[in-house]
């Protein structure tokens, strides 16, 4: 399976994710952190959303690799070590 299709289907997966958190926990309870009520819900959303950048970062370092790599198959090692200085 290529990268662009998993990035597809793992970006899919995160907004289900958060659809079934925003539906399931209508009444979801309420804790106390540092002297803040923060609703479970958003907590539990913003895991969902942390993964999801994640994802997206990874997807964007492996953009730059797959270039790296074409750069070298195609001009050498040389030019592309003059490019980054």
């Amino acid at each position: 399976m290529d990268l662009k299709r998993r990035f597809r289907i793992a970006l899919i997966a995160y907004a289900v994710l958060a659809a079934l958190i925003l539906a399931t926990n209508i009444d979801a309870p309420v804790i106390r952190f540092h002297g803040r009520a923060v609703n479970v819900q958003l907590i539990a959303l913003a895991v969902v959303g942390l993964f999801a950048v994640k994802t997206i970062l990874h997807w964007k370092s492996e953009q730059i690799r797959a270039e790296d790599r074409a750069k070298r198959e195609t001009h050498g090692e040389s030019e592309i070590k003059r490019e980054r200085v």
